[in-house]
């Protein structure tokens, strides 16, 4: 079923999809505006510019059962896709594209969301192909081809010592190649909450800086993080081949 929904925009948002239990979206193209001058006044580009957000390309917030299909979105001036607050999403054939060195610009980005499935879907970008965070839950992707970009990640999480708690992920099937990071966990000190559940099977990889990564002391800041003694717990973590 496909169904015209309301759309919202705002500044630092491109689209919002505000819905609750619909289906929708077959065959989308989002061809941005170039995000090449957002990019170049990142602080990720250069230090002495301030950090600032910018337009995410496409935004399912606070919505249940939503199947996207054959979505394409190119060159966001920051995350292409995100998904939040959401229960039973499931997202088939979508294709990401931004260059290696546009920062900011993770291409699908699951944020307390739970029983989101992605599959079939290749994703290139300058940051991670796919991120999950806090208070998201029992995530599936299968299928997936990553680069370039940072890898499949799981976090940041625990930041400014806050609760960061993602469970049951699981990634089937999936190639990465070109990327800095495979198969990422990121953690800052000082946090707390726990990542827990988590399976990497039949995953490939070619010309992968680091291909499995656990990272406690992840520090994205331009000055040196304070040692700290708490932290996110990370346990049940498993990578197999089948």
């Amino acid at each position: 079923m496909s169904r015209k929904i309301g759309i919202q925009k705002t500044r630092e948002i491109g689209l919002i999809f505000p819905i609750w239990s619909e289906s929708f979206s077959k065959g989308m193209e989002l061809l941005m505006a170039p995000g090449s001058k957002w990019w170049a006044a990142s602080c990720k580009k250069n230090k002495s510019n301030p950090c600032k957000g910018a337009p995410t390309a496409f935004t399912i917030d606070s919505s249940s059962a939503v199947k996207v299909k054959g979505l394409t979105i190119q060159n966001s001036q920051q995350m292409h896709f995100v998904i939040s607050r959401c229960e039973s999403v499931r997202v088939t054939d979508v294709k990401v594209s931004a260059p290696e060195d546009s920062p900011n610009t993770d291409g699908i980005h699951i944020t307390g969301s739970k029983n989101v499935v992605i599959q079939n879907s290749k994703i290139g970008t300058g940051d991670d192909c796919i991120s999950i965070v806090n208070g998201s839950s029992s995530i599936k992707m299968k299928t997936i081809y990553c680069g370039p970009g940072h890898g499949i990640s799981i976090g940041s999480l625990g930041k400014d010592n806050s609760t960061g708690i993602v469970t049951k992920v699981v990634l089937d099937t999936a190639f990465l190649r070109g990327t800095t990071n495979g198969l990422r966990i990121k953690t800052w000190q000082g946090g707390s909450g726990y990542v827990r559940s988590i399976r990497y099977q039949n995953v490939r990889m070619e010309d992968v800086s680091n291909p499995i990564i656990i990272d406690q002391f992840y520090c994205d800041s331009p000055t040196a993080c304070q040692n700290q003694t708490s932290a996110v717990e990370i346990s049940q973590i498993m990578y197999q081949e089948h």
